[in-house]
């Protein structure tokens, strides 16, 4: 049981890491709706309006960065 709370703390602070960088690469974070995965942690910065994802769990989705200061989930929710 202990060891199981430790490994979700280690998880926990990996993906707050892995956010923390895209943050300060992008700007801004956009999750998959489906199941809460980073999805442009590998993905250049980008400046067109509509961008579509695929989540290593297979949800596709659609976010507009252009509409707002901050991305917009279009489609895939």
């Amino acid at each position: 049981m202990i060891i199981t709370y430790i490994r979700g703390l280690i998880e926990a602070h990996r993906l707050r890491k892995r956010e923390d960088k895209v943050l300060k690469d992008c700007g801004c974070s956009c999750k998959c709706p489906k199941c809460g995965d980073i999805l442009n942690d590998q993905a250049e910065c980008t400046d067109t309006d509509l961008v579509r994802y695929t989540c290593s769990c297979g949800h596709e989705s659609e976010w507009n960065f252009d509409i707002a200061p901050v991305p917009i989930l279009m489609k895939g929710g």
